[in-house]
């Protein structure tokens, strides 16, 4: 069906799709690998919703969880921090999980600094308090707590 598009076209309808549904776009790349090769493309994933991807965590399935390593291996903003939540609070891999979100909060992000504290407190690491504090402690960042999930 997408073999006669051509693949300028395939972007664009890949970009539509990856704006507004992450998952159809991680069915769409198991469809061909045309398809695959063109959806890995930087030009295609800098369109990537990550607030959509991550409100969408809870449903990741296992080809999700194989796009968002991908995603991470590539680079993708916030791949690494959705993974690490998936992880932590899905996976039960608590270990490699809270690494992740400490490197993650490291690089000061306000929401990866949030679920690291919180998978910290989680497991009775007093040090998810000591973050949590850190990060209302910050002037500028009233407005940016407010978003946090």
């Amino acid at each position: 069906m997408f073999s006669s598009l051509p693949d300028d076209m395939i972007r664009e309808l890949l970009i539509k799709i990856l704006k507004k549904d992450p998952a159809s776009f991680g069915n769409m790349m198991l469809s061909s690998p045309q398809i695959l090769k063109l959806a890995e493309e930087p030009y295609v994933l800098k369109h990537l919703n990550m607030d959509l991807l991550a409100a969408k965590l809870p449903d990741i399935t296992n080809f999700g969880r194989y796009f968002l390593e991908k995603l991470n291996l590539k680079g993708v903003p916030g791949a690494s921090m959705l993974l690490a939540t998936d992880l932590f609070f899905k996976q039960n891999q608590h270990d490699e999980g809270l690494q992740m979100l400490y490197a993650e909060a490291k690089k000061k992000d306000p929401q990866a600094i949030y679920n690291c504290a919180i998978a910290m407190m989680t497991t009775s690491n007093h040090a998810g308090y000591v973050l949590l504090n850190y990060l209302i402690s910050i002037p500028d960042n009233r407005a940016t707590l407010m978003k946090v999930r």
